[in-house]
């Protein structure tokens, strides 16, 4: 099973096609590793169920699972005030986007830890595939690079690195990270037996 068939349902919330496309053929390029590692290489910092073997797929999928649950309960139009009618689809497609890309390069492309600088090096590496595979709408892509880039909110520094990650500015940024956030939180199991209703 490659990445984009273990990733069908989630893919299926991305409306745009040629957008779901896109995200489809990048996950299929990532590094074998992604199937495999879990969503801590130390073990420290995310849940149990998503240790261990196939855990960066659980991680993934429920960051995914929880924005689609505010996508449901309507939520998500708080964090993009300016659309006050009615959320936009395409906004949608971008958050679904990002967060199923966001940890697409964990380990970078071939070390055994997690690299601090991954939301740059996956940001870097969507951009590259987005002229690769000729998908076309730069504005897109430059909002999920982004919001892949912002994943890490506050934690966006470390005492052995001179890098800066950058934080969430706008609506669509703060959405990825705080699904991200919930879906690495060790005291919030996702259930993924559970159907949506």
């Amino acid at each position: 099973m490659n990445n984009s068939e273990a990733f069908s349902k989630e893919l299926g919330y991305i409306r745009n096609t040629e957008t779901r496309s896109f995200v489809a053929k990048v996950l299929d390029t990532l590094p074998d590793y992604f199937r495999h590692i879990g969503a801590s290489t130390s073990g420290k910092h995310h849940p149990a169920y998503t240790l261990g073997e196939g855990g960066l797929i659980r991680h993934t999928k429920a960051a995914v699972g929880i924005f689609h649950q505010l996508v449901r309960a309507d939520i998500q139009k708080y964090f993009c005030p300016e659309k006050d009618v009615k959320y936009d689809f395409i906004n949608q497609d971008i958050v679904y986007s990002a967060l199923l890309l966001h940890d697409g390069l964990k380990c970078g492309m071939w070390e055994d830890k997690t690299a601090f600088d991954h939301p740059l090096l996956m940001s870097k590496y969507v951009r590259q595939k987005s002229i690769e595979f000729n998908f076309k709408n730069e504005v897109v892509v430059d909002c999920i690079c982004d919001a892949i880039k912002s994943h890490m909110g506050k934690w966006n520094t470390r005492p052995d690195t001179d890098i800066i990650l950058p934080i969430p500015t706008n609506g669509l940024e703060k959405l990825v990270h705080i699904c991200d956030y919930l879906a690495s939180r060790k005291n919030i199991e996702y259930k993924f037996d559970i159907e949506d209703e």
